[in-house]
């Protein structure tokens, strides 16, 4: 500026603003409304600083490597939806399919237990059964069976 005319010693001159490529965003929470000489990039993004005072639990797992048709195990190991785990049984193979784990001890009741069985040929049964047990097993099934419909 020359010295023969008046400035504003506060603004800013263009030579002295510092380039967008040269500023970094502030952590989150540090920022304040004041007299900053920088402006901020639409494409800035402020980085989060998390703080855990216990342990942390998570919610959802991800596997490299893994396809859409896998479960993840707690153990680390995968397993496909069509084993054991999904209730679905390949007929062929045979085989028993445990139903339930009654509870051991003086504890008696009538659990309900229902199966759907789907068809080649899309039709589906079910068959639903009503046992009652008593502390020696059980003594009493009682079944409905329906028809398979298309």
């Amino acid at each position: 500026m020359y010295e023969s005319s008046w400035y504003d010693s506060g603004q800013l001159v263009p030579d002295q603003v510092t380039p967008a490529s040269d500023e970094l965003p502030l952590v989150d929470g540090t920022a304040s409304a004041g007299i900053s000489t920088s402006y901020s990039r639409g494409d800035h993004v402020h980085p989060q600083q998390l703080t855990y005072d216990n342990d942390i639990t998570a919610t959802k797992f991800i596997k490299t490597g893994g396809t859409n048709q896998q479960i993840l195990l707690a153990n680390g190991d995968t397993t496909t939806l069509d084993s054991k785990i999904s209730r679905q049984y390949n007929a062929s193979a045979g085989g028993w399919i445990r139903l339930c784990n009654f509870p051991a001890g003086a504890s008696v009741g009538s659990p309900f237990i229902e199966f759907k069985v789907y068809s080649a040929y899309n039709a589906v049964q079910t068959i639903k059964l009503v046992p009652y047990y008593t502390v020696n097993g059980i003594n009493t099934v009682y079944g409905i069976f329906t028809a398979p419909v298309k």
